[in-house]
């Protein structure tokens, strides 16, 4: 379908209305008209050329929506097109871009130059991600780099032989992180050959270089926990972003980063060695047996690095040391910890208790781990004491595993508040629960620590 002849192609007097109530400085009024323009999107009752109209329309003066001064009318407009696109939108998204200001405090996609490109980027279209690139390096060269809406592309990889390696280009200021989130992405699931990647390693390398000087400061004054609570003076997202980077290396079979790589796998940060670890591993390099070593003495990074290498199919390289069933179970147990919706960082101590083995069917024998853990002041739980943990159950055939069935949990009952025998009689019922309910449904599967 070819773009529309005139702005009145697809208007019509509903259309006309609820225009008219965006524009109304009558909050109540444009609330209404808001909500009618958002439930046309759920519904997806716009045809093209009425999303044409309305994308012709976003050029219009409309006041700031009330009470949320991150979000415009005009993205509004645009983010309602995006529920039903069409090709033919492509062309006046390219035409109306240059015009799209945001409100006054843009955030995501409340600002249209934001939701324009998330439009473009929704499309299965390779003209509408030929557009979309466009768009973002022509901000790129203008000093002005877009963020990105990378969730679409994120959740639904496509058009990878249009998006890569191109898109590495534009990986410059706010927008850098959206491409290397994509790029991961793209990689992990195999939609771009490794040898297209290589030539644009030094995108990468540099990136990592402008925030290396904080990473390497941060080395002397943070411990070396993954998912710690506190952001450290901004090193949180610092890591999480060097993280990224170093994660994605491995896919970049190029000698310019493993000195880099080499070099954070030595970090005293385990979180960053062991991404830097892993990528060296992926790209057929060895890693020193003392890295391996520091990696799995720590039980947050434990059932990563044993994960890992058993997809890469390099698990003989694990060491020894921490490849038992019960270090195992220990790591899973802090993976589950760390979540933000719980202790949101690794305990400072934990201890294993006992192993309970429970044997019948559907499953044969398995091993529940009782555990206990405490952290220290200021954390809010420290005031709990030692509390208890429970990770498994765990098969007893096949080797340790990190797959656990899905049981690990903590409710942070203090250890105190009962004997011993009491503890295991609080296993002994979750087992029998357990079975039950798996007898009822069927076997299901198993869920790994990471």
């Amino acid at each position: 379908m070819n773009a529309p002849d005139s702005p009145a192609e697809g208007s019509t007097p509903e259309l006309r209305a609820l225009l008219q109530g965006l524009a109304d400085p009558d909050p109540a009024r444009q609330t209404s008209a808001l909500s009618e323009l958002r439930d046309r999107a759920k519904t997806k009752n716009l045809s093209a050329s009425e999303g044409g109209f309305l994308l012709r329309s976003v050029g219009k003066e409309y006041p700031p929506i009330a009470g949320n001064p991150t979000n415009c009318v005009a993205a509004e407009l645009i983010l309602a097109v995006a529920s039903t696109p069409d090709r033919s939108h492509v062309a006046i998204i390219q035409e109306i871009f240059d015009s799209l200001r945001p409100p006054t405090k843009p955030y995501g996609l409340g600002d249209p130059r934001t939701a324009a490109l998330a439009l473009l980027a929704g499309m299965d279209d390779e003209t509408a991600a030929q557009a979309l690139l466009g768009l973002v390096e022509k901000a790129a060269a203008g000093g002005s780099p877009l963020t990105l809406p990378v969730g679409s592309l994120r959740s639904k990889p496509r058009l990878a032989q249009v998006y890569f390696p191109r898109m590495l280009k534009s990986a410059m200021g706010e927008a850098a992180n959206d491409v290397f989130l994509v790029c991961f992405e793209y990689a992990k699931k195999g939609l771009v050959p490794p040898e297209q990647l290589a030539p644009y390693a030094g995108v990468l390398v540099d990136a990592y270089a402008r925030i290396q000087p904080v990473i390497e400061a941060a080395q002397s004054r943070l411990p070396p926990a993954c998912g710690e609570g506190e952001d450290n003076e901004g090193y949180g997202e610092v890591r999480d972003d060097a993280g990224l980077l170093l994660d994605l290396m491995g896919y970049f079979p190029s000698p310019d980063v493993r000195p880099v790589l080499n070099a954070s796998s030595k970090l005293s940060d385990l979180t960053l060695a062991k991404y830097a670890a892993g990528a060296l591993l992926r790209l057929g390099c060895n890693v020193e047996t003392g890295v391996l070593e520091r990696i799995a003495a720590r039980p947050e990074t434990r059932s990563w690095l044993f994960d890992e290498l058993g997809r890469l199919g390099k698990r003989d390289v694990f060491p020894a040391t921490w490849g038992t069933q019960a270090a195992l179970a220990e790591a899973v147990m802090v993976h589950w910890l760390v979540h933000p919706n719980e202790l949101g960082r690794p305990p400072d101590e934990i201890e294993l208790v006992l192993v309970f083995v429970d044997d019948g069917p559907p499953d044969g024998e398995l091993e529940w781990y009782l555990l206990r853990f405490r952290t220290h002041p200021p954390h809010w739980a420290s005031e709990n004491g030692w509390m208890t943990g429970l990770a498994g159950p765990f098969g007893s055939t096949g080797g340790p595993t990190t797959a656990d069935y899905g049981r690990t949990w903590s409710d942070f009952t203090r250890w105190d508040s009962m004997t011993p025998d009491q503890h295991l009689e609080t296993v002994r019922e979750t087992a029998r629960r357990f079975r039950q309910a798996r007898s009822e449904r069927g076997t299901g599967g198993r869920s790994g620590a990471s």
